[in-house]
């Protein structure tokens, strides 16, 4: 299988890298409620296996560790820059709960139906 790149490259940004994590921020926490409760309605519920895809700098990721307190939450990002940002700013959650995977949506390498 060929790799595929992402899409979205937080390097180019043209705010620069942390005016955008900023940006990043702003925009995972201003609706979450109601982010949540559209989760929710799609069937998202406390004690899943859950599986963020494009987790960036975890700021969601967050919101999912704090919104599901029972649940393991994978967060897949392909920017290693990202998942630094993140592991750093979910470095007080258990390893237990929380995993980071870098790695591309198109090849992720987890194991088939770990997630419902």
């Amino acid at each position: 299988m060929h790799e595929r790149k992402s899409t979205y490259n937080i390097q180019n940004a043209i705010l620069g890298f942390e005016s955008e994590v900023e940006r990043l921020k702003a925009q995972a926490t201003m609706g979450w409620e109601k982010e949540y409760r559209n989760l929710q309605w799609y069937g998202l519920q406390n004690g899943m296996n859950v599986l963020e895809l494009g987790s960036g700098p975890g700021f969601v990721t967050v919101q999912l560790f704090h919104s599901l307190p029972d649940s393991q939450i994978a967060a897949l990002e392909i920017d290693a820059s990202l998942i630094d940002k993140a592991r750093s700013l979910l470095s007080d959650v258990a390893s237990s709960r929380l995993r980071f995977v870098q790695s591309s949506v198109y090849d992720m390498g987890l194991a088939s139906r770990q997630f419902v």
